[in-house]
């Protein structure tokens, strides 16, 4: 292991202050990790919408839901690393956890037909149960997730404190430098919150990461109906 290399988990260096930066990609290379997802996403975007309207099945528009959300998301994502806006880019790792979370608990409901209606409507999975009787709450949800993607149930637990209003909202507002044990100094009232360099490498690894699983379950998905439509093509053996 390297010299500079944190040995301890993706979430442990996103969330804490260390020293020494971990050999984590740079920003400019994260950057272009995600414009190649949106590469990735304008095309599976196309595919869904080839056939038209009428070659898109219920969950095929709610995984279209998905991506589509998942575009604007990366977009927005990468402003707010540009104007390095710490609490707005924490929170749209969720939003991706968010649709991951939702399309595989609808290839675990018992009523899937019933949830994806209830969820393109803006619904709430939890009203609905899994095939062993478990309501679809986040929990049931994000556990489920993570027996795919083992990293799913930590990040969604620690990026809560920047989706729901929590102390590290008003953490923002401290100099760092400035205070001590004694002393608390605000920062500048018109300054956003300050972000170093290693949290905002480690966020974008993060987000990266949450983008990935959203965009494996939809390749799998596709790849899944392209091989059902060359099994029905194919012609019986006689």
């Amino acid at each position: 292991m390297p010299e500079d290399r944190d040995d301890r988990s993706l979430l442990a260096i996103t969330y804490a202050s260390i020293e020494k930066l971990p050999d984590y990609p740079s920003i400019e290379q994260s950057t272009a990790t995600l414009i190649e997802m949106l590469k990735d996403t304008v095309d599976l975007i196309a595919e869904f919408t080839a056939q038209g309207p009428a070659g898109i099945g219920r969950f095929d528009s709610l995984v279209l839901a998905a991506l589509i959300r998942s575009q604007s998301t990366v977009v927005g994502f990468l402003a707010m690393i540009e104007q390095r806006n710490k609490l707005c880019a924490q929170s749209m790792i969720r939003f991706q956890l968010d649709s991951a979370m939702r399309l595989i608990g609808c290839l675990i409901a018992a009523e899937p037909e019933e949830l994806i209606e209830h969820i393109l409507n803006g619904g709430k999975p939890s009203k609905f149960k899994d095939l062993s009787g478990q309501p679809l709450n986040d929990f049931r949800l994000h556990t489920r997730l993570s027996s795919e993607y083992p990293e799913a149930s930590r990040i969604y637990e620690q990026t809560s404190g920047y989706v729901h209003l929590s102390v590290r909202h008003i953490a923002g507002i401290w100099a760092a430098e400035a205070s001590r044990p004694d002393r608390l100094v605000f920062t500048s009232p018109d300054a956003l919150p300050h972000w170093d360099e290693i949290q905002i490498r480690a966020t974008m690894v993060g987000f990266v990461w949450a983008t990935s699983c959203l965009l494996d379950l939809a390749f799998k998905w596709q790849k899944g109906q392209q091989n059902a439509s060359e099994t029905e093509a194919r012609p019986e053996n006689t």
